[in-house]
């Protein structure tokens, strides 16, 4: 029994001492395992590091390159400034010497155009004096030579355009190559007075506003009227216009409505200023009442009315209302012709055709 126990205790022995070298080998084993992982680890570790470091000085280097380029273009951007500030004040003495040239520039040209607005003033005078002494000279002529210079002429004239309806009468005095006489008020459409100076025609001043009640209620308001509707045409044909027609004539008797004796006033102003007004012996009446006036009773008018005179000035309304007036204008013209009338355009020097002022 004593054996059994021994040789039951020795086995149990031999089993441990075998289960501990099996734990040892395996211990040794797995850390013989781990120490290599660690080793590789720790050598990839070493190969990162290394790279890191290779890296950190291929930084290192690109920075002093840097730093030395940055360095440099601040100095170079030092120069740049100097340079920029130098041109700047180059510039400034230019732009200095520039105003100061344009200064003297303009200086001269409003001095020369001064000069020739005086010239220009001084030249449109003389015109207009020695037109006021053509005027002076054709009113004071003997009646005989009046009708003498007169013989056979016809001077057409249109009051109160330009209208809608110019473009019209224009067309048909050209295809007839006969030339009128326009004159305007300021409400219509001014360019075409330009077509009308360029195609021959003359055009002359009848009213801005064409109120009687504002233009007749003193001299005053009649010439500031007068002053606007020829500035306007001075803009458009590029020159003063000496002929006149009072709106209504210088008979009319509306005017009396407003301001006693104006008329007379007006009458006897003009020539003075160096305007020649205008009145008509031949009214065509297409104005006569206010509707519907017929072609044919305008085209009868003007030839019945004609009849027996060395000269005419026939009076036609070139208004937007005046639609049968454009259309009895070729009979006119046509008649005109037959009775051996000759078409002309009024000038200052024609003669007034003056009516008896009756106010």
């Amino acid at each position: 029994m004593k054996d059994y126990m021994k040789s039951r205790f020795a086995i149990i022995l031999y089993a441990v001492i075998v289960l501990l070298i099996v734990t040892v080998v395996s211990l040794i084993i797995s850390m013989s395992s781990k120490t290599t992982a660690y080793n590789k680890n720790l050598s990839d570790k070493e190969k990162e590091l290394s790279s890191a470091n290779a890296t950190i000085s291929e930084y290192s280097s690109t920075i002093k390159e840097n730093a030395s380029q940055i360095d440099k273009y601040k100095s170079d951007a030092g120069k740049m400034q100097s340079e920029i500030e130098s041109i700047s004040s180059e510039n400034a003495s230019l732009k200095s010497q520039l105003t100061e040239l344009a200064d003297k520039k303009a200086a001269r040209t409003k001095a020369q155009q001064q000069k020739a607005k005086a010239e220009a003033q001084k030249k449109a005078d003389k015109a207009s004096a020695e037109t006021t002494k053509k005027i002076k000279a054709v009113l004071t002529l003997p009646k005989e030579k009046q009708a003498k210079q007169l013989k056979n002429v016809c001077y057409l004239t249109f009051d109160d355009g330009p209208s809608k309806h110019t473009p019209k009468v224009l067309d048909i005095l050209k295809k007839y190559n006969v030339k009128a006489t326009f004159f305007v008020i300021g409400t219509g459409d001014m360019t075409l007075l330009k077509r009308m100076e360029k195609e021959g025609h003359a055009i002359g001043l009848h009213s801005n506003s064409h109120e009687y009640s504002y233009i007749y209620s003193s001299t005053k308001n009649y010439l500031l009227d007068l002053q606007s509707i020829s500035k306007k045409v001075e803009k458009q044909i590029g020159k003063k216009v000496q002929i006149i027609r009072f709106p209504g004539g210088s008979n009319n008797l509306v005017s009396k409505k407003y301001n006693v004796g104006i008329m007379t006033k007006l009458s006897k102003m003009m020539p003075e200023m160096g305007y020649n007004y205008i009145d008509w012996n031949v009214c065509a009446g297409d104005a006569d009442r206010s509707g519907y006036i017929p072609a044919s009773e305008i085209t009868s008018n003007t030839l019945s009315r004609a009849k027996g005179k060395s000269s005419i000035c026939v009076l036609l309304h070139d208004a937007s209302a005046k639609k049968t007036t454009v259309e009895a204008l070729p009979k006119i013209i046509e008649g005109l012709t037959k009775m051996g009338y000759r078409f002309e355009v009024i000038t200052p020097s024609t003669n007034g055709y003056h009516f008896k002022v009756a106010n």
